[in-house]
């Protein structure tokens, strides 16, 4: 599959369907790149299911100030309704952790939504799947 986009050395991957926004990013990853994603998806958003893939990403030159900055922009960029779940898939430990970092620091930003973090992106999609009903989508 080509990249959607191509940001510096990061590849991203969108998968826009009325059930999930599905993003992946494959490559070194800095903070900018992941911001310019969110602000050109998330505006435009038609469900309440957001799933991140950076299990084939580098993400080590992103730190904490820069998680709170992501935070705040995704708060910014979210429309006012959404209320949905994030799941974020980091394979290795480290990403993984990382990403609990973010969710943590994305709860108390106040962004609207349940979050997880799986090592698999199988996983991550059955956690979306068992709230996923059209009581719960836009």
């Amino acid at each position: 599959m080509e990249p959607c986009i191509t940001l510096g050395m990061a590849s991203v991957f969108i998968d826009s369907s009325p059930r999930c926004l599905a993003i992946s990013m494959e490559g070194p990853v800095v903070p900018r790149e992941i911001i310019e994603v969110i602000r050109k998806e998330y505006p435009k958003i038609k469900t309440n299911m957001i799933l991140w893939d950076f299990s084939r990403a580098d993400i080590n030159s992103v730190s904490v100030d820069d998680f709170r900055t992501i935070a705040q922009v995704v708060k910014e960029c979210l429309p006012a309704t959404h209320r949905g779940r994030t799941v974020y898939v980091g394979e290795e430990s480290a990403l993984y952790n990382l990403m609990c970092v973010y969710t943590a620091i994305a709860v108390m930003t106040g962004v609207p939504a349940e979050y997880s973090v799986f090592h698999t992106r199988k996983e991550a999609e059955e956690w979306l799947a068992e709230s996923s009903s059209p009581a719960t989508d836009l």
